[in-house]
C-alpha cells in the first residue's frame, strides 16, 4: 500500500468533495451546503497558504474547516485567522471557522483577534473515545439487526475511524470494515466513496501488513478501485467546470458593480448641481430615468 501523509486531511477533504451535503448534515452545521470555493490563500505578507476545506453555505456564509490531530496553539490559530481575513476581504460573505479535532478543545487555543475589536472564536468539533465507541456499538446493532441505514449512519463509517484517538483507532477501523462487509442496505456508489476514505484510515490506523491486506479484501477495495478512479475523474472535471462558471459569474457581478458605481456618481453629481437650483428640469428627469 502506498505511503500517505496527513491522513486526516486527505480523508476529510475527500469526504467533503464526494459527500459534501451529507457530511455537512452529519456534523449538524448551520444552514445548507451550496458549493465549494477556492482554498488557496495569499496573505498580506505574501505567504501562499491553502485551507483544508472551504465552501459556501446558505445565508451567504463561508465555512472554513480545518482538520487537526494535535492541540491548536497560537501559531496554528494565527494561520486560521489569516484564512478568515482573506475570505472576509475577498468575498462579500461572512465567515465561520470550524476545527475538526482529535484533541479535546479544552487543551486548545480558543480565540484570537482579527482586529482590535473583531475576535475569531472557532467552532470545535470533537468526539471523545467514549462517544466514538458508543456510536460504533450503535452501528453494530443496526447492521446485526439488518436495519436500513441512513446517510448519517453511512457517514459514521467514514468519520469514526478518522476521529478516533490512537488507542482505539485500530479497533474502530477493524469493526467498521466488518460492518461494511455485512451491510446490504447502502447503495454501492455511496459505499465505494466511504471505502476510499476507510482505505486511507486503514493505511493510518493498522500497522500489520497482513491485517491491512485482509481489511482491504473485506471491504472489496480492489474491485471498487476502477469504479472509484472513474468517479474521481468525473467529479474533478465537474468541479473544474463549476469553478470556471463561478469565476465567470463573479466577473459579471464585478462589472455590474462597477457600472452601478459609475451610475451613482453621475446621479450624485446631477443632484448636487441642481440642489441649489430648485426642481430638476423635466428633460433632465427623463435622462435620469434612462440611466
Amino acid at each position: 500500500m502506498e505511503k500517505l501523509h496527513n491522513h486526516m486531511d486527505i480523508s476529510t477533504k475527500y469526504a467533503f468533495i464526494k459527500l459534501s451535503e451529507i457530511i455537512h448534515h452529519y456534523f449538524k452545521l448551520d444552514g445548507e451546503y451550496v458549493h465549494p470555493i477556492e482554498t488557496e490563500v495569499i496573505t498580506i505578507n505574501k505567504r501562499n497558504l491553502r485551507m483544508d476545506i472551504a465552501y459556501l453555505r446558505s445565508e451567504n456564509i463561508i465555512n472554513n474547516i480545518e482538520n487537526q490531530s494535535s492541540p491548536i496553539n497560537l501559531e496554528k490559530l494565527e494561520i486560521i485567522a489569516e484564512y478568515a481575513k482573506f475570505l472576509l476581504i475577498n468575498n462579500d460573505s461572512l465567515i465561520d471557522s470550524i476545527i475538526i479535532s482529535k484533541v479535546n478543545p479544552k487543551y486548545c487555543k480558543k480565540e484570537i483577534h482579527l482586529t482590535k475589536t473583531l475576535i475569531l472564536r472557532p467552532l470545535y468539533i470533537y468526539k471523545s473515545s467514549d462517544e466514538i465507541l458508543k456510536r460504533l456499538n450503535n452501528m453494530t446493532d443496526k447492521v446485526n439487526n439488518n436495519e436500513k441505514l441512513t446517510y448519517d449512519d453511512a457517514c459514521e463509517w467514514a468519520i469514526l475511524p478518522t476521529l478516533s484517538q490512537d488507542d482505539i483507532a485500530p479497533y474502530v477501523t477493524k469493526e467498521v470494515c466488518k460492518q461494511i462487509k455485512k451491510d446490504k442496505s447502502i447503495n454501492e456508489k455511496l459505499k465505494t466513496d466511504i471505502c476510499f476514505i476507510l482505505k486511507i484510515m486503514i493505511n493510518k490506523n493498522i500497522k500489520n501488513q497482513k491485517t491491512k491486506k485482509e481489511l482491504l479484501e473485506m471491504i472489496n477495495m480492489e474491485k471498487r478501485k476502477t469504479a472509484l478512479e472513474y468517479i474521481i475523474q468525473h467529479e474533478t472535471q465537474k468541479l473544474q467546470k463549476n469553478n470556471i462558471e463561478l469565476k465567470e459569474k463573479y466577473d459579471e457581478i464585478k462589472v455590474d458593480k462597477q457600472k452601478l458605481v459609475k451610475k451613482n456618481e453621475i446621479l450624485t453629481n446631477i443632484l448636487n448641481y441642481y440642489s441649489n437650483k430648485g426642481d430638476i428640469p423635466k428633460e433632465i428627469q427623463s435622462i435620469l430615468l434612462k440611466i
